[in-house]
């Protein structure tokens, strides 16, 4: 139902990185690599945003977290 309603413009947010922290685990093949974790602050709430392990190692450069809708 989303598909027949949604608007056709795409919108792009950027959102400052409020803590960061990491997690282990994945799919069985990934058995204990870490993931990073941000949390950002979205719309009053804090929201932790899980990604591929290949950003752990530089996690801590990034500052912002580009979302589109």
């Amino acid at each position: 139902m989303n598909y027949h309603f949604a608007n056709l413009k795409s919108k792009k947010e950027s959102y400052k990185i409020v803590e960061r922290t990491f997690i282990r685990g994945g799919t069985k093949y990934r058995i204990g690599e870490e993931q990073p974790v941000f949390t950002i602050n979205y719309k009053g709430i804090k929201k932790d945003l899980v990604f591929k392990h290949q950003y752990f190692d530089k996690m801590n450069q990034y500052k912002i977290v580009e979302l589109e809708t």
